[in-house]
This record gives structure tokens, sequence and C-alpha cells, in this order.
């Protein structure tokens, strides 16, 4: 009886303590391209279609795609794709169906604009470590302030925050803003 109660409580806090943060993220995406929930194959879910429930852990990072292979894209020489880059690259990719997750196949791909592709040679360097030695980029810790650097590195979170798209595009800083965050013009 008493761990029941101590469950409950464990439970009760939890609760109190991230339901708030939940629900201001999950009304951030509501609405948002990343909001599928309208979608015949998302089960009428927000997270689901991009995450397992906490029952279940794929890549570490509650993941319910596969994640595409490092050598799948065409990068800049030296640069090596972080999982944060390969999760969003799962989709943007163009040829992984955003209906494939939680171990179907799917057949709905995404079009336009936001394909990404496979050749990340002549886009913005991704997986790239940050030249923070270099004079003409602000200081790793002037960056970290406003973007985020993933091991050191460059990657498509650095600039984008999947859940949030207040500012369009999914930016976390406003757009005549970002290159001046790394970039001393």
């Amino acid at each position: 009886m008493r761990s029941l109660s101590l469950w409950f409580l464990i439970c009760a806090t939890v609760s109190v303590v991230l339901m708030p943060g939940a629900g201001m993220l999950f009304a951030s995406l509501t609405g948002s391209p990343h909001d599928f929930s309208g979608a015949g194959w998302s089960k009428g879910e927000v997270c689901l279609p991009c995450h397992v429930s906490h029952r279940g852990e794929s890549s570490g990072l509650v993941w319910n795609h596969s994640l595409p292979d490092n050598t799948d894209f065409d990068v800049r020489p030296g640069a090596s794709l972080g999982k944060q880059s390969l999760m969003c690259l799962g989709c943007h990719d163009g040829q992984t169906a955003l209906d494939s997750y939680g171990g179907d196949i799917g057949t709905e791909m995404m079009s336009g604009r936001a394909v990404v592709g496979r050749d990340l040679s002549n886009d913005h360097p991704v997986g790239v470590r940050y030249p923070d030695s270099d004079r003409r980029y602000e200081s790793t810790s002037a960056v970290e302030q406003r973007l985020r650097l993933v091991d050191g590195r460059v990657e498509c979170s650095s600039c984008h925050d999947p859940h949030r798209n207040d500012r369009g595009h999914f930016l976390r800083v406003e757009s005549r803003q970002l290159c001046q965050t790394c970039h001393r013009l």
C-alpha cells in the first residue's frame, strides 16, 4: 500500500512539473507545418509521427523513425552529421516517407521547398566543427547564448527548433539576426 501511495505522489509531482512545459510545447507545435495530427496516417496524434511513447526507446532520443545513415548524404569535407541532423533529414531528405514511423512503411512523401535532399555539399555547412578560433566568427560562448552547438558542431538544430515556429521556418532567432549570431559581418 505504501509503494502505491509513493507511486501516486511521484506521478502527481511529474504531472505538475512537466505538464505545463509539455502544454506550451504542444501549443507551439499545434498548427505548425510539423503538426501532422490532421493527416489520416497520424492517428490524430501531434507527437506520435515523430516520437515514440516513453515506454519505448529508439536511438536514445525517443525517436519514432529509423535514422538515415550518415553516408547517405553528400556533405562538405570534414563534416559528419549528428543524430539531431539525421532526425531532421529522416523526412527532409525527400526520400523517406513521413508516415514511415513506428515500424510502418509509409507512402506520404514530403515535397516542395521543405525538401533539402541528400546533397548538402552546397548548403550551409551542417555537421562541421564551429570555427571559434577564426576571428571572422563569434566566440562559442556568444553563439551558445542564442543558438546551440551539438558537441561543438553546427547541426540543423543549431538554427532550427522543430517544436517552435513562432519566428517562421522553425528558426531559433529572428532571420535578420541569424547570420550575425555566428558570423562577424
